[in-house]
């Protein structure tokens, strides 16, 4: 028998990427997971629901 830690998951995770098919891909793998998801185009309307996020991942490619 493996003990399993009790997870809780947050509310709601957000989706940031100005490609459609990259936030559709990890939408659907984190709502698979029992995430709500919230998706957003661009970093200034991110900013604007951002105070309700509890996690935040960059991802910069130059």
């Amino acid at each position: 028998m493996t003990y399993s830690p009790p997870v809780s998951k947050p509310d709601q995770l957000l989706v940031v990427d100005d490609l459609p098919d990259n936030s559709f891909f990890i939408q659907a793998i984190l709502e698979e997971e029992g995430y709500q998801i919230g998706v957003e185009d661009n970093g200034k309307s991110a900013l604007a629901r951002i105070e309700r996020t509890l996690l935040i991942s960059f991802y910069w490619m130059s």
